[in-house]
């Protein structure tokens, strides 16, 4: 039986969390477990923090965008956040609305067998010239 175990958590926030919140969420569970096993040490340390961010979905940024993905697909956008991190969250923390939007991969992007659709490839940047012209 080892004498020490660690672990790492990867906690993403929601729009409405604040990071003060997260950690003492996290510390009070640690608390908690401390109470039940006295003999318990836990060392928590914080590698990296990040507050979410979000662009306004009603803005006429995100209607032209939408906008563009219709005529090249025939399909509305359907907007969602994303769990990851990307360097637009330094724009939306300047105030500029930000757009993810990506080729058609199958589920395989940063995977084993990673590939692309040639026709999502040709329609995605159809999307953005489309949507850039008519910014």
């Amino acid at each position: 039986v080892p004498d020490i175990s660690a672990f790492s958590i990867d906690r993403r926030l929601l729009p409405e969390e604040t990071v003060a919140d997260v950690k003492r969420e996290l510390q009070a569970i640690i608390d908690k477990l401390k109470k039940k096993d006295k003999d318990l040490k836990v060392r928590f340390k914080v590698l990296a923090q990040e507050p979410a961010v979000v662009s306004k979905r009603d803005s006429h940024f995100f209607k032209l965008f939408s906008d563009a993905v219709k005529k090249v697909n025939g399909k509305r956008a359907k907007f969602a956040m994303l769990t990851g991190a990307t360097d637009m969250r330094f724009l939306i923390r300047k105030g500029m609305p930000c757009v993810g939007y990506s080729i058609d991969g199958d589920d395989t992007c940063h995977g084993d067998d990673e590939y692309i659709r040639i026709k999502s490839l040709v329609d995605t940047a159809k999307v953005f010239a489309l949507f850039l012209t008519r910014s």
